[in-house]
């Protein structure tokens, strides 16, 4: 998730981009890297290391990076995801602020390049549109995409979305949005870099840890784990209401994406602002808006009809119990079966088949017979009769058991004389 650039467009050609097909103009590598934001994740993952070797242990700074880290989860997960990209809610300016300046620090670009792409890989969810379609590989969804430059392209040629399919107006018309799209990239320094360095530097000492933990690892920690909401919740997890696209629910994905990770009821909901539909599911998101909203500051919130859920669910469940029912022989369906009269049943059992009528369908029981608990001679007498009433309880009630087996032994069913003949 997330844009580092100003520039919102298309992936590259077929030479550096497998999204797209030779109909587009070849260009060299090192024309299509986006540099600014390959020259970002590789520095600060640099410097990250480097502050291993270099800076003296500060457990205070330490954990002002893990504050760092988890507010600009928040900020991106509650502020750009749910209440800009979805409308999930509405929210009271001051809230606004805080959640745009907490997102800002996250170095995931601005509002409109942020939620401009996530519009469009819901619109576009696993096709060559989606710009991080997983289906071109779990690198690609985490991060490779952002490595290429996206040339604008039609509608109608093969390549990723272009900047006039999706639609931001509703965002553009905000002026705190627009404020920040303009003067993005001081906000992010000033917020993401320059606030845990100071912060560090004049409350202990640490002006180094600052930088490398407060600033560079936080920020290589935050952007990896918001990239896993692309990547692993796109991989690995289940599919609870539905199977026709990647997403997947995985409460351990859940905890490394700030409660992100029921992705597969997010895309089947995309505008509920609600991730984790349980009480006991880890979203953040979802306890923060409930929380501001008991106080007036959130409101509007979106739910997706309950019985949906439901029914998404069962749907999923149905199809799992038919798998595993087509991997056992329940014997022919009645309707597939072709017709016999009495007069024909009647028939072949005096000429020495061992067929039972039991329920308007005709058995062949001649392989089973030896096996019956009650011996060859119990069933014997039920040959060439119906003998339903026998099977359901004047005799025996059977069990679900012998219902099933007799299920295989199906060759027939009668016909009714009347309607059928």
């Amino acid at each position: 998730m997330g844009e580092q650039t100003d520039s919102i467009a298309s992936a590259g050609d077929a030479s550096t981009n497998p999204q797209l097909d030779g109909s587009i103009k070849s260009k060299s590598i090192i024309s299509q890297i986006e540099w600014i934001p390959t020259i970002w994740l590789l520095t600060s993952l640099s410097l990250t290391i480097a502050g291993l070797f270099i800076c003296e242990f500060h457990l205070k700074t330490i954990l002002l990076a893990v504050i760092f880290w988890y507010v600009g989860g928040i900020g991106i997960t509650t502020g750009y995801h749910r209440l800009w990209s979805h409308r999930s809610y509405d929210a009271a300016f001051p809230v606004k602020v805080v959640l745009l300046i907490m997102g800002t620090g996250a170095f995931e670009g601005s509002v409109f390049n942020w939620c401009l792409d996530h519009r469009a890989h819901h619109r576009y969810t696993d096709t060559p549109k989606d710009p991080y379609n997983v289906n071109q590989g779990f690198f690609w969804a985490h991060m490779g995409w952002l490595l290429w430059k996206r040339d604008d392209y039609s509608e109608d040629e093969i390549g990723p979305i272009s900047n006039h399919n999706i639609d931001i107006s509703d965002l553009k018309k905000d002026p705190l949005l627009v404020i920040q799209h303009r003067y993005y990239g001081i906000w992010a320094a000033l917020i993401g870099l320059a606030l845990p360095t100071v912060i560090a530097g004049l409350g202990w000492g640490d002006w180094m840890g600052g930088f490398f933990f407060g600033a560079m690892a936080k920020s290589v920690c935050l952007q990896h784990c918001t990239f896993f909401i692309n990547s692993l919740a796109h991989t690995w997890g289940d599919a609870t209401y539905s199977d026709q696209k990647s997403p997947r629910d995985s409460y351990i994905v859940s905890l490394f994406t700030f409660g992100e990770g029921y992705h597969n009821f997010h895309h089947e909901f995309p505008y509920d602002y609600r991730n984790g539909l349980s009480w006991f599911h880890y979203d953040p998101g979802k306890w923060i808006i409930r929380f501001l909203n008991v106080f007036g500051l959130a409101w509007n919130l979106k739910r997706f009809p309950s019985d949906l859920f439901h029914k998404g669910k069962l749907t999923m469940l149905q199809k799992e119990l038919d798998k595993m029912k087509s991997q056992w022989k329940w014997g022919s369906e009645v309707g597939d079966l072709p017709l016999m009269t009495m007069q024909q049943y009647k028939s072949r059992t005096a000429e020495g088949s061992s067929l039972v009528l039991i329920e308007g369908v005709v058995h062949d029981i001649t392989k089973f017979a030896d096996s019956h608990p009650g011996g060859r001679s119990i069933l014997q007498k039920y040959i060439g009769l119906d003998s339903t009433t026998a099977f359901n309880g004047k005799v025996y009630n059977h069990s679900l058991a012998a219902r099933n087996l007799l299920a295989t032994l199906r060759v027939a069913k009668l016909a009714n004389e009347k309607k059928d003949l």
